[in-house]
């Protein structure tokens, strides 16, 4: 399919909706690595609605052109040429969905302080939906016929990078894009001959370096040794179950060669040695915030989270969790507690769910203020990932008298179960089957029976059919698990024994650390300075002898194939 069939579909009479893909590579030399994400700001032509929230995203990616692109909230907006010659800076606003963008940009920044994906690609592409793929729809069949494969049916794909962050915040990522002919400080043509300077990276494939010499920024040879004298000599190499490593706080591996640091920016980092003239990055949870309280907690449940202790501590809400490696182990229910705050649900009842509740739990009405009923309930569901299960909890329930001029004034002789400052009390977990998590919020709900005088007549929704509480399980039945920094500078979550593997940071190193023979004392290397070339004809030439160059390193030299 050519680019005329595209443009006579849109000046048909009745052209097909245009899809908008987006595609964004990023640079390893600018952003640490080569990625390419595809993402469209719509969804695909299936009518089925996903049933797990956890699906949506396959669920509404679009394939085509072999590339999967996934469901992501994009307003784009700048793409028109005007007559006055200048080139069109678009715009495209993201959404900031689970923080992902500001994550992306954490790791980038990291690479390169305050790059913000400043130089990254972006392309936009249009085509059509009778030219996507036909796994788009539901029944894996393109109604409007078979794309053609011979070619790509799309319009001009166009190409922009991005110039600058406009803004950043919870809800989107904004950013200003220009063509490649307007960038800042663009040349044309863009490789300029420089006589002195070679523009390879160093052992790049355009390079063309193998042998084994390092060699410092200034053209030196760089020699090592072992770093057997710069040992990490305090510290444990394992976190028990339960136990803390505050901010300042680290893990040693066994053998002293690695450690693995909490640190005060709230990120959890693994370092080689030596120590104190130089620390090697290695792994990082990345997650840098403002300094603070930061704590790395090993969780009875097998859960590895890091909280900040400036904010007040919500382990199943999230709110002061920065990291977790997101290894719940699972087991019967031990115990279950009211969800702090706003307990009753459904959360869009107000008036009468708590009386409602424990009118059922009582199976009759209050009396007299203050009156106690006790009632046993067993609460059974599927579970999407641990299946069938079920929970026995029996209640405690308060009454007391009913607020003048509510609904249920009188419905109870003037008295309510729950309602307000009443409360349950008392909440008691007789039995469990099936697997849960621990911290997970349950919400034991119960229907409404007719003798329920909350049941009809509610002032809001007509009929109150159901009414619950949030319950935060605790669980029990497994063994406690560790957090070991191995010799190998690996970080693993298992059992005491080392089975059973849950996590890892996936960093290995199977030689001792080096470090360089005569390294002087109090200077910072940066990571990445040791084994760097000085970028110099005469560096270039201790590397390649007399023999040719990198190819176009040195252009005026003549020394080039």
């Amino acid at each position: 399919m050519s680019e005329g069939n595209v443009y006579e579909e849109l000046l048909s009479s009745g052209p097909f909706a245009i899809i908008e893909l987006f595609e964004l590579k990023t640079f390893e030399s600018m952003h640490g690595s080569d990625n390419e994400y595809y993402f469209h700001a719509g969804r695909n032509r299936k009518t089925t609605e996903p049933s797990n929230t956890d699906d949506i995203l396959s669920a509404y990616s679009i394939y085509y052109d072999g590339h999967t692109y996934l469901p992501l909230p994009i307003e784009a907006s700048g793409f028109e040429f005007k007559g006055d010659g200048g080139l069109p800076r678009p715009t495209i606003r993201v959404a900031n969905l689970n923080s992902n963008i500001t994550q992306l940009l954490l790791g980038v920044n990291e690479v390169t302080p305050g790059n913000d994906l400043n130089g990254a690609q972006v392309t936009r592409i249009r085509t059509m939906s009778r030219f996507l793929d036909g796994s788009n729809w539901e029944n894996g069949v393109n109604p409007y016929g078979s794309p053609d494969n011979s070619a790509i049916a799309q319009m001009p794909k166009e190409v922009y990078y991005i110039d600058r962050k406009v803004t950043e915040t919870r809800d989107f990522v904004e950013f200003e894009m220009v063509s490649s002919l307007d960038l800042a400080n663009a040349r044309a043509p863009r490789r300029l001959v420089m006589q002195n300077l070679c523009q390879w990276k160093y052992r790049g494939k355009e390079c063309g370096y193998t042998g084994t010499a390092d060699f410092t920024p200034v053209g030196q040879t760089v020699t090592y040794t072992s770093a057997a004298n710069y040992t990490y000599t305090s510290g444990a190499d394992k976190l028990l179950a339960g136990n803390t490593l505050a901010a300042g706080q680290s893990l040693v591996s066994s053998n002293g060669y690695f450690t693995a640091v909490m640190q005060q920016d709230g990120s959890f980092v693994t370092y080689t040695k030596p120590e104190p003239v130089v620390k090697y990055f290695k792994w990082s949870t990345g997650t840098i915030r403002p300094l603070g309280d930061y704590v790395l907690v090993m969780q009875n449940d097998g859960n590895l989270v890091i909280y900040n202790n400036d904010l007040d501590r919500n382990d199943y809400e999230g709110g002061s969790v920065i990291w977790a490696s997101d290894t719940h182990r699972v087991g019967s229910v031990q115990s279950a507690a009211l969800v702090a705050d706003n307990a009753w649900w459904p959360d869009n009842i107000r008036k009468g769910r708590a009386a409602a509740f424990g009118w059922e739990i009582a199976g009759s009405t209050a009396v007299n203020a203050d009156q106690e009923a006790t009632g046993s309930r067993t609460f059974s569901e599927t579970h999407p990932e641990f299946g069938t299960r079920s929970v026995t909890i029996t209640f405690t329930v308060r009454s007391q008298t009913a607020a003048t001029g509510v609904y249920f004034e009188g419905a109870d002789n003037g008295f309510t179960w729950n309602e307000g400052t009443g409360g349950i009390y008392n909440v008691n977990v007789t039995g469990s089957t099936g697997n849960w998590k621990d911290k997970e919020v349950f919400v034991a709900k119960l229907n409404t029976s007719s003798g329920n005088p909350y049941r009809s007549n509610h002032p809001d929704i007509g009929t109150m059919t159901e009414v619950g509480l949030k319950l935060v399980i605790t669980t029990t039945g497994y063994t406690g698990k560790q957090l070991r920094l191995q010799d190998d500078g690996n970080l693993v979550i298992s059992d005491t024994d080392g089975s059973d593997v849950t996590w890892s940071s996936g960093f290995s190193m199977t030689t001792e650390p080096e470090v360089e023979e005569t390294i002087t004392a109090g200077v910072q290397y940066p990571p990445d300075v040791v084994g760097q070339c000085g970028k110099t004809l005469d560096d270039c030439k201790l590397r390649f002898g007399s023999g040719d160059l990198p190819f176009g390193s040195f252009p005026s030299v003549g020394q080039n194939n």
